[in-house]
């Protein structure tokens, strides 16, 4: 079977060149996340022309010595990587609160699938945006999302909280319709954190996805591009 064998050639090196060319990593930190453990939150950006999925993040974190003080795995939000564009994750290292502050940490692309045709793109809207700061300590966020087809399976989303140097120091998932959203009906989507500085700490923008998932693959995966905002400034 010479052209089976040609096609897993090709796809081993389109996956090869993704792994290669897409794993740029930025705007990355080390905070202490959920129950005081080591997290490490960041963006991972694909620049090139290849759809990425199901891509799979090792974090590694070192001590004064150089020595690997603890390992651990986690999915990009959204778990689809879609040409030219970004994806966050936060790469939580279990019962790490004991672990001192590390050294220096480490982000590598452990493992993903690729295909050179891009998902199609989801026909929908995200609009009326805004993140308004109440009260001096609490955060609300909304915006409507807006389907202009029929798609299967529920709205969700992630969220990418950004500090003023424009680096991520936290990651969070949200549901925001259940179930199916019909074609032209606006969806709104309004959420408050209390006290999100003791979450957080000090933050000046945010950035939204919203995809639809599909409940035939993993978790945050979906059969279309997800749809991303800029960055939204915090109004204070």
């Amino acid at each position: 079977m010479r052209w089976q064998r040609l096609l897993g050639v090709t796809l081993l090196s389109v996956l090869a060149l993704f792994l290669v060319s897409a794993r740029c990593i930025e705007n990355d930190t080390l905070r202490r996340g959920n129950n005081n453990d080591w997290t490490i939150f960041g963006e991972i950006h694909n620049e090139t022309d290849i759809q990425g999925l199901e891509i799979l993040l090792r974090g590694t974190i070192f001590d004064d010595d150089g020595n690997a003080v603890g390992v651990a795995q986690a999915r990009t939000c959204p778990g689809e990587l879609s040409p030219n564009s970004i994806a966050v994750y936060g790469i939580r290292f279990n019962e790490s609160q004991t672990v001192p502050q590390p050294a220096r940490h480490q982000v590598n692309v452990l493992s993903g699938r690729a295909q050179d045709e891009p998902l199609p793109e989801l026909e929908a809207a995200v609009s009326d945006v805004s993140v308004v700061e109440v009260n001096g300590t609490d955060l609300r966020y909304r915006f409507t999302y807006t389907a202009d087809e029929a798609y299967e399976g529920g709205v969700h989303g992630c969220i990418a909280w950004y500090d003023a140097a424009g680096e991520v120091v936290a990651v969070s998932t949200l549901l925001v319709k259940g179930s199916a959203a019909e074609p032209g009906v606006a969806v709104d989507f309004d959420a408050e954190h209390p006290d999100y500085r003791q979450e957080f700490g000090e933050i000046a923008a945010v950035r939204f996805w919203a995809y639809v998932d599909d409940p035939d693959v993993s978790v945050n995966a979906s059969r279309f591009q997800a749809i991303m905002t800029d960055k939204v400034p915090i109004q204070r």
